[in-house]
């Protein structure tokens, strides 16, 4: 994970999750159900500043999944996917001169429509395959199983678009990896990529051959891409601005900490701005002031306990009232309590 995710993690962008419900609702799970499940105003998704915690779309996949009886939801709605659906980004794509330029694309402004990892070149030359080359997708997540379906729907637009860009040249997909468990049924997959399929790798990517990669594109629009880029440099000037607002979130929650005293109004205090426009700028970057703060205190907890302060000690620098409420705040980061967290192997991995 980088340096923009700590704290705030991985956000979709209003308008993105939009096309992304309305492909859900084709699918057979309603709007209804899906903003039940979101708890969040309908009016919201036609905000182009509104940005949405990935976590909190986890449980409506869930959801989707055991309601349609289909583990491949998460697969199918980037399939279903087109470029134009999201106009904000999807157009620049067929204006690119070859896949190359496309991967080059995605990776500078995915992050306007969903920041969970970016898209990147990659080759791997050996001496016995010779050069390969991916289109690999780095996530800002470790835990693959847990994020399937959002590897699956970035993965599923992604085998859609660059199937549909270069559809003239008849050109197929060599492999295609994913970094999660093989599923009991994987023929979706195949219907999707059309070609070999590896589980429990790496890191997803979808392999290229030399011609796919670097034949120039039907569509292929200099003068619009031009044009398109400088719109899509102005809405990532926005996103840009607005991580440095997170950064500044961040720090002065950790100073407020460090001075044993912590809360919205001293946060906004410290921001210079008034305590309900901080609450509402926090809204619109998806998230809100509780997960945030909760991140950081743990990120701190982490941070002292690495260097040799006890439960208690942390307890009361991370402005805590009192033990019990510190103790409830470590059973929501680690799913246990304190003690049985220093008796696992969990705290080995921290001091490596």
């Amino acid at each position: 994970m980088n340096d923009d995710q700590q704290g705030l993690r991985m956000t979709m962008s209003a308008r993105y999750l939009k096309a992304q419900l309305d492909i859900l609702a084709k699918l057979g799970f309603s709007h209804a159900q899906s903003f039940d499940i979101l708890k969040i105003d309908p009016k919201l998704l036609s905000d182009p500043m509104c940005r949405i915690d990935v976590d909190d779309i986890l449980p409506l996949l869930a959801a989707a999944e055991t309601d349609l009886c289909d583990p491949c939801i998460g697969l199918k709605m980037g399939y279903q996917f087109r470029p134009g659906s999201f106009a904000q980004t999807g157009a620049v794509y067929s204006h690119c001169k070859d896949l190359l330029q496309v991967i080059e694309i995605n990776h500078r402004y995915q992050r306007l429509a969903i920041d969970v990892g970016r898209a990147r070149h990659e080759t791997v030359k050996s001496a016995s395959d010779g050069k390969k080359n991916y289109m690999v997708f780095e996530t800002y997540y470790d835990d693959h199983d847990r994020y399937r379906h959002i590897t699956d729907m970035v993965m599923g637009a992604y085998g859609t678009t660059y199937r549909w860009l270069s559809w003239g040249g008849g050109e197929k997909f060599m492999n295609v990896q994913f970094p999660y468990s093989k599923p009991a049924d994987s023929s979706f997959h195949e219907t999707v990529f059309r070609c070999g399929l590896d589980f429990n790798c790496e890191k997803a990517a979808i392999e290229l051959s030399e011609s796919m990669l670097s034949e120039t594109l039907s569509t292929y629009d200099p003068e619009k891409l031009a044009i398109a880029v400088s719109r899509l440099d102005e809405a990532l000037g926005a996103i840009t601005a607005e991580i440095s607002f997170k950064k500044a979130v961040q720090s002065a929650m950790r100073s407020a900490l460090e001075l044993g005293q912590i809360s919205a109004a001293i946060v906004a205090k410290r921001l210079d701005m008034p305590e309900r426009k901080l609450l509402s700028k926090m809204k619109k970057c998806g998230a809100s002031y509780r997960k945030v703060l909760d991140n950081v205190r743990k990120d701190v907890f982490l941070q002292q306990y690495r260097q040799g302060q006890n439960f208690a000690a942390i307890a009361q620098n991370l402005a805590y009232n009192d033990q019990a409420a510190f103790n409830r705040a470590f059973r929501r980061w680690y799913d246990m309590s304190p003690g049985q967290w220093e008796k696992t192997a969990q705290h080995q991995s921290v001091e490596a």
